[in-house]
């Protein structure tokens, strides 16, 4: 019923072409540019009023992976419990309506209660969508073009993890990158976006199964770097274009590091730790010159969240903890601003739309939260229906979010226009 009263409020509204949304921003990899979570001009509706769900369909199928956004096209992946499946989707942004679909089969394995076989985020970039995924065989990493057609897939070995496997590739100028640590083995991989080919392969030191998706930086050299965090080991960046070793800060993280790192106020910023919370939140500054030592400038061990991804808003670090307290702390200074209690279970990260910070939870709900140096504010809490362990990417006016088994896009009724095809 959901699907049909959403399809008539798009159709209602397709003649409003030119009101009230920007076209041509994407979210193309897990919390969109450069793993930031920021879409600085959105403005989304803090009432999700019946109107203000502009269409809501059902997957198919059970996954945590977010969804990409590039062009008018939205990416998103669904797994399948019983047989280790897991399918590809390319939806109309505006509509929802699914324009195609690549399932792979699959092997069952074991997987943690709260993990999937569709956890992986996709990442699109240069007419290529890629995806990465594991069963009990072996973990994949496969690109298709925007139309659907497979380019390419490579088996890149078993996975040794007892909570299953979650890591989303992405793409940067034409390359495709995957991050893989794990006891058995630990490396970073670049392939040709295109073509499959090996552009390099750096092998990196293994540890307890980590699931960060990494983060780009410039380089003292006036190059880019890729930084990834490990498990109990450290934090290392790569030349983008060789793989070489530009810098690594040892020994950072005393446990695996599940949320992203983000670089802020001069810093890659990411959290480590184990079980039902964060241990470490650490800020390496990157050297200042080509060869230099990175620093350590900030180690913040109160509220550190585990799984959400931290966000950068103001010179404020915001930390949305799994367990639902937010706080806040300089980024100049590591000083803690405050920390509040907003309730809710958390595995999502929040994103900043048009300086209001919002993020979902496993209780199927959407918080909204104004914040600024002296605390925070709810703005609003909205029920979703459905518990989600996704994050929500947002476009324009539009933010998806997807749940367990559904996707969903929430915008002002003037959102929902379509572009001219």
């Amino acid at each position: 019923m959901a699907s049909k009263v959403s399809w008539v409020m798009v159709l209602a509204f397709s003649t409003l072409w030119g009101v009230g949304d920007t076209f041509g921003e994407d979210w193309p990899r897990f919390r969109g540019p450069n793993g930031a979570g920021a879409a600085p001009n959105a403005s989304i509706p803090l009432n999700w009023a019946p109107e203000n769900t502009l269409w809501r369909v059902d997957l198919g199928g059970v996954g945590h992976g977010s969804p990409v956004v590039q062009d008018d096209r939205l990416y998103v992946v669904a797994g399948e419990p019983e047989s280790a499946g897991i399918r590809l989707e390319c939806r109309d942004a505006f509509t929802g309506r699914r324009l195609w679909q690549s399932a792979q089969p699959g092997a069952p394995t074991h997987l943690h209660a709260m993990n999937s076989y569709a956890s992986g985020t996709p990442a699109v970039g240069g007419g290529v969508v890629a995806m990465s995924w594991a069963d009990a065989k072996s973990f994949y990493l496969a690109a298709f073009t925007v139309d659907g057609e497979e380019l390419w897939r490579k088996e890149l070995g078993a996975y040794d993890s007892r909570h299953g496997y979650c890591r989303s590739p992405i793409i940067e100028d034409g390359t495709v990158y995957l991050a893989s640590n794990q006891k058995s083995a630990a490396f970073v991989l670049a392939v040709d976006a295109r073509t499959g080919e090996q552009r390099w392969r750096r092998e990196l030191t293994p540890g307890t199964a980590s699931y960060d998706t990494p983060v780009v930086i410039p380089t003292a050299a006036g190059g880019q770097a890729l930084v990834v965090g490990s498990s109990e080991i450290s934090m290392d960046a790569l030349d983008l274009k060789s793989g070489e070793v530009v810098w690594t800060a040892a020994g950072v993280f005393p446990q695996r590091c599940v949320g992203s790192p983000i670089y802020a106020g001069g810093m890659v910023l990411e959290a480590s730790g184990s079980g039902g919370g964060g241990k470490l939140m650490v800020g390496v500054r990157p050297p200042g010159q080509p060869g230099g030592d990175p620093e350590v400038a900030l180690q913040i061990t109160k509220a550190a969240p585990y799984v959400p991804t931290p966000l950068a808003v103001d010179g404020m670090l915001i930390m949305w903890h799994d367990r639902g307290t937010v706080g806040a702390v300089d980024l100049a200074s590591g000083e803690q601003l405050w920390l509040e209690r907003i309730g809710g279970n958390f595995f999502s990260s929040p994103v900043d739309a048009g300086g209001v910070v919002w993020n979902v939870s496993m209780d199927g709900e959407a918080v909204a939260l104004a914040v600024d140096r002296s605390g925070c504010r709810v703005l609003a809490k909205n029920a979703i229906g459905e518990g989600t362990e996704a994050t929500p990417a947002v476009v324009g006016n539009r933010m998806y979010v997807r749940t367990q088994k559904s996707l969903m896009c929430i915008g002002a009724p003037a959102a929902a226009v379509l572009p001219s095809r």
